[in-house]
């Protein structure tokens, strides 16, 4: 807002200058004295040098405007980047706890099944030791069947 307000005034008071000037020019020339032309032409001289000075000056401004515009979004945009960084480093660490955690989960489970088959091991060991103690039961009672019987 303070720009604007700078530069419409900058602006009159150019306009101005301007005005003056080319007042002084047009009496200087219609008084036909040759020293005056040379003041006029050295006057015009100072003026075009002036308008260079400002167009030049005006566009520093503007390239200075642009620069710190693109500094800022650099800035942001670093800021962004080192977020993001945190993030995937975040993100690494959780993976990590994952595979970790993957690879217990493994152990375990190959654990259970040794464990699954000893048990079943032990349970078909006992079973045959059952049905044999089942056996020799029936033989030691109806052992006397078995002797009739051959």
């Amino acid at each position: 807002m303070k720009e604007v307000k700078a530069n419409k005034e900058d602006s009159l008071r150019k306009r101005h200058l301007h005005l003056v000037v080319q007042s002084k020019n047009r009496k200087e020339l219609l008084s036909h004295d040759p020293e005056a032309i040379i003041r006029a032409r050295k006057l015009q001289q100072q003026q075009d040098a002036l308008k260079s000075a400002e167009a030049i000056t005006e566009s520093l401004k503007r390239t200075k405007s642009l620069l710190e515009q693109q500094l800022e979004r650099s800035g942001k945009t670093l800021e962004k980047l080192v977020e993001s960084n945190q993030v995937i480093v975040k993100t690494m660490e959780e993976t990590k706890n994952y595979k970790d955690e993957t690879l217990q989960a493994k152990n375990e489970r190959l654990k259970l099944k040794q464990q699954e088959r000893k048990d079943f091991i032990i349970i078909a060991c006992a079973w045959v030791l059952y049905i044999l103690v089942i056996i020799w039961i029936l033989i030691a009672r109806y052992s006397f069947l078995l002797t009739w019987m051959f």
